[in-house]
């Protein structure tokens, strides 16, 4: 069934306007470089404005955007839940910078995988709510997260290839899904070259934050620690232990195991997660409105 209209708290919009102001989302550099944050946002929208929202579940996203039908894990490991963050993310970074001046504004909030689609012109808040004149720049500024190495004492190539693809594979997998600006571990190393007394020299002064680890290994299983420190006060902020079976014929997938398993805890971390919802006054209406709520 399709619809003409899309009522929500914040007024109501037609579907042309709803599609146009999709079109141009989609041509934000978030979007235009992210095939899947494309498909995922183009998907709830259509279904919204063709009467489905109700539809629009975790499991449904796993098998029509990320095409997960035949991997249960899909919806174990939170795969959907870290997309629907990178979506969050990537719609307040359009509407503080190009789509500032937009009168429809579409948003995911938090727990919820529908669209919601608020009127710029139709909400004012109450004076006591915080509130920023129209400086993107001065909004916030974004953590910067080294992924430094994953040590192990023992010398074989496979077991050190092993530390290695989890420090690589963990640095692309959160420079995905996580708010901060994730350096590279190759880049992140020279803290441990040098130290961490030393950050603030030969460019490293820019890291803020540092996950690296450890791996023990015995005949048929590791033990993989990591820890997540703050670089200025040395402070460790998060620890992770857990233990893997080991197949020395099975490294690339042992490899994603650890990778996961990280992810998924680091989750929730406030290094890692999204940013807080922003208030801001438009000037030229003499409004205030909140996105990424």
């Amino acid at each position: 069934m399709n619809i003409n209209t899309v009522k929500s708290n914040a007024g109501t919009f037609s579907n042309e306007i709803i599609l146009k102001q999709t079109d141009k989302i989609l041509k934000f550099r978030a979007f235009e470089v992210s095939q899947t944050l494309r498909k995922f946002l183009s998907y709830i929208i259509n279904e919204t404005l063709s009467g489905r929202e109700g539809n629009i579940k975790e499991y449904t996203i796993a098998i029509y955007v990320l095409k997960k039908k035949n991997n249960p894990q899909a919806l174990a490991n939170g795969i959907v839940r870290v997309h629907a963050r990178r979506l969050r993310e990537a719609l307040i970074s359009y509407y503080v910078s190009e789509g500032l001046e937009d009168d429809c504004i579409i948003s995911v909030p938090k727990g919820r995988y529908q669209p919601v689609f608020l009127n710029r012109n139709f909400p004012k808040l109450s004076a006591s709510e915080p509130y920023y004149n129209n400086r993107p720049e001065e909004m916030y500024k974004r953590k910067v997260l080294g992924v430094g190495p994953f040590r192990t004492l023992h010398k074989a190539g496979s077991k050190l290839a092993l530390a290695s693809r989890i420090s690589e594979s963990l640095s692309m997998e959160l420079s995905e899904i996580s708010s901060a600006l994730v350096i590279s571990p190759y880049n992140a190393d020279r803290l441990f070259v040098s130290g961490l007394d030393h950050a603030g020299e030969n460019g490293n002064d820019e890291i803020q934050y540092i996950i690296s680890g450890h791996i023990y290994f015995e005949t048929e299983k590791i033990m993989v620690f990591a820890e997540l420190t703050d670089v200025k006060s040395k402070i460790m902020l998060w620890s992770y232990k857990n233990i893997f079976p080991y197949e020395k014929q099975c490294l690339f997938d042992t490899g994603e195991k650890v990778v996961q398993s990280i992810v998924k805890k680091l989750d929730n971390h406030s290094v890692i997660t999204e940013r807080q919802p922003i208030h801001m006054y438009d000037v030229k209406r003499k409004r205030t409105f909140c996105i990424g709520k």
